[in-house]
């Protein structure tokens, strides 16, 4: 930014035919203008200050989408951990084959299913199948048709 400054004190020695001496004196990292210099420095340092207003706004909404950035990327992670573990879960019980896979149809609930004879027989058990999807049922109470579930066999 200092070199702005510095083109705008050249520009306005031309405009004046003075030297930079005799238009600006450098005091405490800004610039004292006096004379006809000062009078036509001032339309540039204003459009300079404003535009450095802009810089520092566009600064700190970069600042904000990077830290945002940041934290999507730790969102992604954490989901790709969760989603390797998953993987591996099912991979296991896919393996041992001590499930079944029920796909839910209009007006199922955990609870009709598990009662249903083919699963479990018993209405009580839903919550087994609600343990086993977690990771695809938010909400034990709703589900939603076409939803693919594990259900984990027992021993009857």
């Amino acid at each position: 930014m200092r070199w702005i400054v510095g083109i705008l004190i050249l520009i306005g020695t031309i405009f004046a035919n003075k030297s930079v001496g005799d238009c600006a004196e450098r005091r405490s990292g800004g610039y004292i203008y006096s004379g006809t210099a000062k009078e036509r420095m001032e339309p540039y340092l204003e459009k300079l200050h404003v535009l450095e207003m802009k810089i520092e706004d566009k600064e700190k909404e970069l600042k904000e989408i990077e830290d945002e950035i940041r934290k999507k990327r730790i969102d992604l992670a954490m989901l790709e951990t969760k989603i390797a573990t998953i993987e591996k879960m099912k991979h296991r019980l896919y393996l041992r084959r001590d499930f079944d896979i029920y796909v839910v149809k209009e007006g199922d609930s955990l609870w009709k299913i598990a009662e249903r004879k083919e699963v479990y027989g018993d209405p009580f058990k839903w919550e087994m199948i609600y343990t086993a999807n977690r990771d695809i049922i938010d909400n034990p109470h709703q589900i939603y048709p076409g939803q693919i579930l594990i259900i984990p066999r027992i021993d009857k």
